[in-house]
């Protein structure tokens, strides 16, 4: 198998402020069923201004089969 990870900056849950998609996007994300709102970064105190508190991992494991190889 194989894994990729990457770390992702966290919004700040003190300061983000929701805001509507954009049409187009809007348009691409409700084929999934997802929401079409998202947060964006503002900045506070908490996170001294940067909008951004903390990491969150991401992770992905592909495993091998024949087809792969």
């Amino acid at each position: 198998a194989m894994l990729a990870q990457r770390l992702v900056r966290r919004l700040c849950r003190e300061c983000r402020q929701l805001r509507p998609l954009d049409p187009e996007t809007k348009g691409l994300v409700a084929d999934h069923g997802l929401p079409a709102m998202l947060y964006e970064p503002v900045g506070c105190e908490e996170c001294r201004g940067r909008g951004y508190q903390g990491r969150l991992g991401i992770h992905e494991i592909l495993m091998m089969n024949d087809k792969l190889h």
